[in-house]
């Protein structure tokens, strides 16, 4: 968000690196645009009922991991190693698709309208706790200037 965005008295309290997430003494915006797309989502401090923040993954490529490097260590034991080399790169494969799949993803929504959610890439859990608590930390001194 740029500074010619903002509202009277409005101040940026925080920003991710990518400038797709921005917090204000106001509201929260995500603004994203790319080739033959544009979104931009804004919700006010006072509307904000609820953050949320999860991974989301896809199990099932670790479930089918462990059991292509278990096929892979009985092809081992049997002396089929071209059975084992399989069975243990498949794994492998597997495996790496899960911890790819994971993804954190932070979720504010508002009351009866529209929810902001995005991919929480390059934070760890200390700052999107941090972001959380800055968005309950704003909302809480909106509340207070306004009254």
């Amino acid at each position: 968000m740029e500074q010619e965005q903002l509202i009277e008295n409005e101040q940026i309290i925080t920003q991710s690196s990518e400038g797709v997430v921005t917090l204000t003494t106001h509201r929260i915006r995500y603004a994203t645009s790319g080739w033959g797309h544009a979104h931009i989502t804004s919700i006010m401090l006072d509307s904000i009922s609820s953050i949320q923040s999860h991974f989301k993954s896809i199990p099932l490529f670790i479930v089918l991991g462990v059991a292509a490097f278990i096929v892979g260590l009985f092809a081992e034991f049997n002396n089929e190693s071209g059975g084992a080399i399989a069975g243990l790169a498949v794994g492998a494969v597997f495996t790496l698709l899960y911890f790819a799949s994971r993804k954190h993803v932070v979720t504010v929504s508002s009351k009866g309208g529209a929810a902001i959610s995005f991919l929480a890439k390059g934070m760890d859990q200390y700052e999107i706790t941090k972001f959380i608590d800055q968005v309950e930390e704003a909302k809480n001194s909106r509340r207070a200037a306004v009254l």
